[in-house]
């Protein structure tokens, strides 16, 4: 996952993609890329986005998107 999104964002003009997977293999990626300190503080569940920066061959964690939170 993490060679394949690589790839992608180092094509030119892919400066926002969405890439949709398996929550086992997000939390994967997260794991990759998120401390370990920091990670056990994340939360997320079904339909989550977790949004990442890539820079210099790198992803950064920025935020969990709980689009089902609030929700009635």
């Amino acid at each position: 996952m993490n060679k394949t999104l690589t790839e992608i964002m180092n094509k030119e003009d892919h400066e926002t993609v969405l890439a949709v997977s398996h929550g086992g293999a997000c939390f994967m990626f997260l794991r990759k890329w998120e401390d370990l300190s920091k990670r056990e503080k994340i939360h997320f569940t079904n339909c989550c986005i977790l949004k990442f920066e890539f820079e210099d061959n790198e992803f950064k964690f920025i935020e969990v998107i709980d689009p089902l939170k609030n929700v009635v």
